[in-house]
C-alpha cells in the first residue's frame, strides 16, 4: 500500500496559493520588490495585505451561479445559501441598522449609531419622495393624456359603427371589440388611479419615515405596474397618430 498522504500545513498551502495567485514564490517577490527600490515598511504592509487577502479567498467557496438571476429560481438558491432575498426597499435599508452593521461601520470609524440612523432615516425620506413624484407623474399622464385620447378615438370608432349600421350589411364586428378593449382599459385605469391617489392620501398621515415608506412600497408604488400595462395596451389600439406619448418603437428605432 501506499503510505498516506501527509495533509499540507497552512504555511506550505500559503506558498503554493500565493506561488499560483502571484506567478512567483513568496522569497522571489520580496527580493523583486527590494531590487525595485520599495521601502521595506511599505513592502511589509503590501505583503501583510496580500497574504491576509489569500488567506481569506483560500478558505472560500465558489458562490457563482450560473442561471438568470432575475428568475424565481436564484431566489430557491438564494434563500438555500442563505442569503437575504428581501426586495422591499424600505426594508432593505434596514439592514443598515443591524448589529453586525453597526459593529463594522463603528469599528472602521466610518459611521456612529446616531449618524446611521439618520442616514437612514434620509433614505427613507427620498424613497418616499421618488415614488410620490412618480405617482403624481403617473396619475397627471394617465387622467389628463392617456384616457382623453383613448376616449376621443373611441368615439371615432362609435360613429364609424353607427355610420356603418345606418349603411346596413357592414360587419362592424371588430370595431365593437376594439370598443370594447379601450372601455376596459380605461375603466380600469381610472380605477387604478383612484386607488393609488387614496392609498397615497392614507400614506401621507404617517409620521414615521420608515412606515411612510414601507405604506408608500406596499400600497401606492404596486399600482405602477398594473396602471403600466392598461397604458401598454391602449397604445397598441390607439392610432399612432394621435398617441400623445412616443411609442417604444420610436424611442429605441427613431431620433
Amino acid at each position: 500500500m501506499y503510505p498516506k498522504k501527509r495533509p499540507k500545513t497552512d504555511e506550505e498551502r500559503f506558498h503554493e496559493i500565493f506561488t499560483k495567485k502571484v506567478g512567483t514564490t513568496p522569497g522571489a517577490y520580496l527580493r523583486r520588490k527590494l531590487a525595485a527600490g520599495v521601502p521595506v515598511g511599505e513592502l511589509r504592509r503590501m505583503y501583510d495585505m496580500l497574504a491576509v487577502e489569500l488567506a481569506r479567498t483560500a478558505h472560500c467557496k465558489a458562490i457563482r451561479f450560473d442561471g438568470n438571476g432575475y428568475s424565481d429560481e436564484w431566489k430557491a438558491e438564494a434563500k438555500r445559501r442563505g442569503l437575504d432575498c428581501e426586495t422591499s426597499t424600505p426594508l432593505i435599508f434596514d439592514r443598515y441598522l443591524d448589529r453586525e452593521s453597526l459593529k463594522m461601520f463603528g469599528d472602521m470609524g466610518v459611521f456612529t449609531k446616531v449618524e446611521l440612523e439618520a442616514r437612514t432615516e434620509v433614505k427613507w425620506e427620498t424613497y418616499t419622495k421618488k415614488i410620490q413624484i412618480e405617482g403624481r407623474v403617473l396619475g397627471d399622464l394617465a387622467m389628463n393624456h392617456i384616457v382623453p385620447i383613448a376616449s376621443k378615438y373611441e368615439a371615432q370608432l362609435l360613429d364609424k359603427v353607427y355610420k356603418m349600421h345606418q349603411i346596413g350589411g357592414l360587419n362592424a364586428s371588430s370595431d365593437i371589440l376594439l370598443i370594447k378593449k379601450i372601455q376596459d382599459h380605461t375603466a380600469s385605469i381610472q380605477k387604478l388611479t383612484g386607488e393609488m391617489i387614496d392609498a397615497r392620501k392614507v400614506a401621507n398621515r404617517i409620521e414615521d419615515p420608515r412606515e411612510k415608506a414601507i405604506a408608500y412600497h406596499d400600497t401606492v408604488a404596486v399600482c405602477f405596474d398594473e396602471i403600466r400595462r392598461h397604458i401598454d395596451k391602449l397604445e397598441e389600439i390607439v392610432d399612432d397618430q394621435i398617441w400623445p406619448l412616443p411609442k417604444y418603437r420610436e424611442l429605441l428605432f427613431l431620433r
